[in-house]
């Protein structure tokens, strides 16, 4: 019972396998969504700063000519147009303050312009830099940086100090003058970003696959283990249940196996058989039998002594036991109980003993009736003509009556052959008792008995 409340234990019905796997799907899309969202959160990190490192690339390219005065639109989009080579890099735009292009490189198509580039302004004075996703003219994705650009070099912003002290005022140079107003707006490819997205995706749904699928995996394992449970039980039920002994043993000729009935045709040590010779059990004959007969016996008659029922006579059937690949393992040997059987048979003869009585009988009783039938003649004669002389004539009746009698126990034994229905009928009971009396009388008289006899009406 222990055993069969663990396995339904295990069991998940229906209703908690659903709730299950509804569960384990939102923990694995909240785990899925906090993972992808700290990875963008990385990938729009190191985009920054792959960004920044284009823009001050730029910037130190600008910086490099120290221009006298304003610098060269074409030097500067051929450097721009060498630094979008860059298989990353989608695309590089300057722009002026009124958002017009200045310079571009990896752009298709007629020049970009940045509408609202005022509001665009203030924030970029309030952050000093802003990123947002975009896209080309293709439909790829990019993240998109957008900042002034600075091409200064790194002085003091304060102005030099002379070795006395005194203070040099900062000269604005015509760079500076020049990149007063001009943003510049870095594109880049997220392709191989947007790939390493789709695979961790794929990997949430492979994990969430896998999930369900070892949840039915462990409730089919459990199901089947379980219907196992249930029909070992059963079959064990089912052999203990037998009326019939079941022993098995294995190839050494040993005992594994025993069931209930099988124990008590032992007696007692039927309870401790198991690993024991079945030679031992049922003699050393068994084993030369079951050699002989290669572990094949059909209704073999044996017998085995029981401690308080003496010698019971028992009906052997073996069968060998084969594993799945058809190599023998022992065999499983059946024992009936004939004593019901043999005393079915000894009823059996004891009928037909009594069959063959009851035919000599018959004829015995046919042969009695011819002579009684005379005896009744005469008596019915001497009965007529003691007419008159009542106690003789009575001592004649009686003899009818008593012929009569004879007669029926007669009849009763022919009838013994051929049994019939019995036939009853009402008879007064003063006339049974009167009818006694006199079949007595003689005995009475001669012992000094006097009989009186008075019946109620």
């Amino acid at each position: 019972m222990k055993k069969g409340k663990r396995y339904k234990s295990l069991y998940l019905p229906a209703l908690t396998i659903v709730a299950t796997v509804l569960t384990l799907l939102i923990v694995i899309a909240v785990s899925t969504y906090r993972n992808l969202s700290r990875e963008r959160g990385r990938i729009e990190d190191s985009l920054l700063r792959e960004g920044m490192v284009v823009i001050r690339a730029v910037e130190a390219s600008l910086r490099a000519d120290l221009p006298a005065n304003s610098p060269d639109v074409s030097r500067i989009q051929k450097v721009i147009e060498e630094v979008s080579r860059e298989p990353g890099i989608a695309s590089i735009v300057l722009f002026d303050g009124k958002g017009n292009t200045v310079a571009s490189g990896h752009v298709k198509g007629p020049p970009e312009k940045i509408v609202d580039v005022s509001s665009l302004t203030l924030l970029l004075n309030e952050k000093g830099v802003v990123t947002r996703y975009n896209q080309t003219s293709g439909g790829d994705g990019t993240f998109e940086v957008i900042k002034p650009i600075r091409p200064f070099s790194y002085r003091n912003p304060l102005g030099r100090v002379r070795e006395g002290g005194e203070k040099i005022e900062p000269r604005e140079e015509p760079l500076h003058r020049w990149a007063k107003d001009k943003l510049i707006s870095v594109q880049l490819r997220l392709g191989p970003f947007e790939s390493a997205k789709q695979q961790d995706i794929h990997h949430a749904l492979l994990m969430g696959g896998g999930a369900l699928y070892f949840i039915f995996i462990v409730q089919s394992y459990y199901l089947v283990d379980r219907s196992l449970a249930e029909m070992k039980t059963y079959t064990e039920n089912l052999v203990e249940s037998m009326a019939d002994g079941l022993i098995s043993i294995d190839n050494e000729k040993r005992i594994v196996t025993i069931n209930r009935r099988a124990g008590e045709l032992f007696g007692e040590r039927g309870k401790n058989l198991k690993g024991i010779k079945i030679s031992e059990v049922l003699g050393r004959n068994i084993e030369i039998l079951l050699e002989e007969k290669k572990l094949t016996i059909f209704g073999q008659e044996i017998e085995v002594q029981h401690p308080s029922a003496g010698r019971i006579p028992l009906s052997l059937n073996a069968a060998p036991l084969k594993d799945e690949m058809g190599r023998e393992m022992g065999s499983v040997l059946l024992l009936r109980d004939l004593r019901e059987i043999r005393d079915l048979q000894e009823k059996v003869r004891r009928s037909e003993r009594l069959a063959s009585l009851g035919r000599l009988a018959a004829g015995v009783a046919h042969e009695i009736r011819n002579p009684l039938s005379s005896i009744r003649g005469f008596a019915q004669y001497f009965m007529n003509r003691l007419k008159g002389h009542e106690e003789e004539q009575g001592y004649a009746s009686i003899m009818v009556k008593e012929v009569d009698r004879l007669n029926r126990v007669v009849t009763d034994l022919l009838d013994f052959a051929r049994p019939k229905e019995p036939h009853r009928e009402l008879h007064p009971l003063e006339n049974i008792l009167s009818h006694s009396v006199k079949l007595l009388d003689p005995e009475l008289r001669k012992k000094g008995v006097q009989v009186e006899e008075e019946y109620e009406p």
